[in-house]
């Protein structure tokens, strides 16, 4: 299933649905914008509908989806009911558009973080500033799993040798776009970090090859060199 189309048919398909039927003369068909907007939801689904497990995920948000679009066109259709007049259809054509306009907005948003490099580095800059300002004291607990020497093996905790202030030597070196992948090869040893905050958040930090980490940190995924993460941890 591709993310991006579900958030078009959340987000973009729903308004652009509700104005073109609000253009036509006759004010009933503005009510097929509620069997559309379901009608493309399920489409963008494509065959993980046929996943039991998902349908049962997918039920809240798609009730909550088709509600909101209930309503929105309950609304927009009781409002053309009662212009007579076309300065005030066009003002709502006006509103609708500015609706869309957002709704794609984001859509382009969603987009671009899931394809460009470059637009993911930008959202990563500010995480991975804040990642690095983490000081000592703002750290609850730590856990490091270690898999064993090879892959495969059952991973164990181990006790974590260092302090915290390895968060201001990071190094960013890429996006989760960038390309870098994890080497499953038998004998390559590969810790996780895992930090709980005191605020509540959390960083987990994935060995990937020598001292680069993924790091996740604010619902952001991203790359760092850190040798004093490693020799931390080894």
């Amino acid at each position: 299933m591709s993310t991006i189309l579900l958030h078009l048919a959340m987000y973009a398909f729903p308004p652009l649905a509700l104005l073109f039927f609000y253009s036509f003369k006759n004010k009933r068909l503005i009510w097929l914008a509620i069997p559309a907007s379901l009608i493309m939801f399920l489409l963008s689904c494509g065959k993980a509908l046929a996943d039991l497990e998902f349908l049962a995920m997918m039920f809240i948000p798609l009730a909550l989806h088709t509600i909101a679009v209930s309503v929105v066109t309950a609304l927009a259709a009781s409002l053309k009911s009662k212009a007579e007049k076309q300065p005030k259809k066009r003002t709502l054509i006006i509103i609708a558009a500015v609706i869309c306009a957002i709704a794609l907005g984001f859509v382009a948003h969603t987009v671009l973080a899931e394809t460009s490099d470059k637009y993911a580095q930008r959202l990563d800059q500010p995480i991975f500033t804040q990642l690095t300002q983490i000081q000592p004291e703002d750290v609850a607990s730590i856990e490091v799993m270690d898999p064993g020497e090879k892959f495969g093996r059952t991973a164990k905790a181990v006790d974590y040798h260092g302090d915290m202030t390895f968060f201001a030597d990071l190094e960013y070196i890429g996006s989760e776009l960038s390309g870098i992948t994890m080497h499953y090869l038998e004998g390559i040893h590969t810790f996780s970090v895992s930090i709980v905050l005191r605020d509540g958040n959390f960083a987990h930090f994935i060995q990937y090859e020598d001292d680069i980490f993924e790091a996740r940190y604010n619902d952001r995924r991203f790359y760092v060199k850190s040798p004093q993460l490693l020799a931390d941890v080894t």
